[in-house]
């Protein structure tokens, strides 16, 4: 199995909200999947020359383009998710990234990631 983690949430979120129809079940290990507030993690400023800013109209645009939890919608069967963080992880928010109203996320803590 292919362990897609941090920008991989964005990888694994967006197939599954994408194409929900085409999968069993999902894992995102310590995934980012909310890029709106990825740059006010911890871990946030940092990712900026990557993924771009909320504060300007063309980053915020693109960030939202691309953010699996704002593709979420409400009637749709999505696949179960198993949702992983890590004791050190100060840029992914398991909770916070499976707030859909629907089915509610599972979780893990990884004490190495």
């Amino acid at each position: 199995m292919k362990r897609y983690t941090s920008a991989g949430g964005i990888f694994v979120g967006g197939a599954i909200t994408e194409r929900p129809d085409l999968f069993g079940a999902a894992l995102i290990r310590v995934g980012d999947s909310d890029m709106l507030r990825l740059e006010t993690t911890e871990a946030g400023p940092a990712n900026i020359m990557e993924f771009g800013t909320v504060k300007t109209l063309e980053g915020f645009k693109g960030l939202l383009a691309m953010s699996p939890y704002h593709r979420v919608k409400d009637g749709v069967a999505y696949p179960a998710v198993l949702l992983t963080t890590g004791v050190n992880d100060n840029a992914g928010h398991v909770l916070g990234a499976g707030e859909n109203g629907g089915t509610p996320p599972s979780g893990e803590l990884e004490r190495q990631a």
